[in-house]
Formats: C-alpha cells, sequence, structure tokens
C-alpha cells in the first residue's frame, strides 16, 4: 500500500467517524433543547486540534516509521509460495470474529491455529481478536430492548450512538491486541527455528 495514503488514512478514519457520530448525537441534542449539547464553538476547536495537532503528529510518525525501516522477522521465506486448501465456509473471516468473541479465552487457541496454517493472518488475527465488540453491542441493543426506558427518540439515538462508538473502539482495541499477542508468538516460535 502507498506509504502516504496509509499514513492519511490512519490519522483521519477514526477521527472522522468518532467525530460525525458526536456530531449527529449533538444535533438531537440540539433539536431537544438539552444543556448537554456542544456548542458549536466547541466543535470548531476539536477540527483545529485535530487537524493541528493530531494529524502532523500522525505524518511525523509515519516519517520516521518509514525512515527507520521495516521490521525484520527472525526466519527465511521461501521465494515460492506453497498452495493453500481452500477455506471451509465456517472458517470465513467475519463467521470466525463473531464466534471467536463469545469466549476470549478460547479464541486464543482458535487463533494460534489460525497464525500458524494461514497467509495474511495479520488481518485475521485482528478480526479474531476484536470479536468481542460485536458481543458487546448485541448486549447493549439487548440491554436497551429488556431494561431501558427511554422517552424520546433523541433518547434512544444518543444511546445506539454512543453504543456504537464503544463498539468501534472495543473492536480495535482487542483487534490491536490480538494482533500484537499473535505477532509475538509468530516471533517466538520462528526465531527458535535454526535454518541450517
Amino acid at each position: 500500500m502507498n506509504r502516504r495514503r496509509n499514513s492519511f488514512l490512519t490519522a483521519t478514519i477514526l477521527p472522522t467517524v468518532v467525530f460525525a457520530v458526536v456530531f449527529f448525537l449533538n444535533l438531537f441534542l440540539i433539536s431537544a433543547g438539552s444543556s448537554g449539547a456542544v456548542p458549536f464553538g466547541t466543535l470548531a476547536l476539536i477540527i483545529v486540534l485535530w487537524f493541528g495537532i493530531s494529524a502532523p503528529l500522525s505524518a511525523i510518525g509515519s516519517y520516521f516509521g518509514t525512515r527507520h525501516g521495516a521490521i525484520s522477522h527472525p526466519v527465511r521465506v521461501n521465494q515460492i509460495p506453497r498452495q493453500i486448501p481452500p477455506t471451509p465456509r465456517y472458517l470465513k473471516p467475519w463467521i470466525a470474529t463473531l464466534l471467536a468473541g463469545i469466549l476470549p479465552f478460547g479464541a486464543a487457541f482458535v487463533e494460534l491455529y489460525f497464525v500458524l496454517s494461514k497467509y495474511r493472518w495479520h488481518w485475521r488475527a485482528f478480526l479474531t481478536g476484536g470479536g468481542s465488540a460485536f458481543w458487546v453491542l448485541a448486549y447493549g441493543i439487548f440491554y436497551w430492548a429488556s431494561r431501558l426506558s427511554l422517552d424520546s427518540f433523541s433518547s434512544v439515538v444518543l444511546y445506539m450512538g454512543y453504543l456504537l462508538l464503544l463498539a468501534l473502539l472495543d473492536f480495535l482495541v482487542t483487534g490491536t491486541i490480538g494482533f500484537l499477542a499473535s505477532y509475538w508468538a509468530i516471533r517466538r516460535l520462528y526465531s527458535a527455528i535454526r535454518v541450517d
């Protein structure tokens, strides 16, 4: 992938999604006449901070990361790729992601199997690690339907908006942890292999 485009997307995608959801929810607070609505000046200041601090720091980090070079792996890789058998239907990435979130402890063993047996394990490890976010979202919807009595449409939209943000951030955090744990395990396993 183009490094500049990757750096740009890293600096913009998550803040854009979070800002768009907060702005949309703020419109409902304003329409309801709530004192909890964020003033326009504060939203403008957030945008200035985003473009003035967060985006430049991402660009600087990308520059230094590019100068540092690629991460070296502890084993030589064969230049001729091996044939990979077709994946069974129940091991498709999204199905595995949903199932792995049920028992995060059990997901570690399933994830290790995926890591050791497939190419492009990086995304599978990330998706499998982030599978718990789907269950957080499902529980939030269940809790809303069974226990909460929200009086207005604005309250429902606010609850669902913040629930979606919580699930998104949970997905990113646990997915990152899943990837880093898998990457650490792979490096440990392959550093113990002798190439003679």
